[in-house]
């Protein structure tokens, strides 16, 4: 039940980190699928990494509101993979 707010607490105490991740496990009435986040994708990602759309488990992310504005690119009514967009945005911050 803290998930978010220990997320949050670490933003704010590591001003140089835009986002905060972690793992999870998928699985459907079927059974599961295993982690999302394997080998190297485990670690921080770089700002680099996050422009270059780093996969990253959606669900779990928590970012700083950074954009005093919705950026242009995140305008697009239906835009695909717009997490990505968000993420590559951030990594460029």
């Amino acid at each position: 039940p803290r998930k978010l707010q220990l997320q949050v607490d670490f933003l704010e105490s590591h001003p140089d980190y835009v986002i905060t991740y972690h793992d999870a496990v998928a699985f459907d009435e079927n059974g599961e699928y295993g982690v999302q986040l394997q080998g190297h994708l485990r670690a921080d990602a770089t700002a680099l990494e996050l422009q270059q759309a780093r996969r990253l488990s959606t669900l779990t992310t928590c970012f700083r509101n950074v954009f005093s504005t919705m950026p242009p690119e995140l305008n697009i009514r239906v835009a695909p993979l717009n997490d990505m967009c968000w993420w590559s945005l951030l990594g460029a911050h």
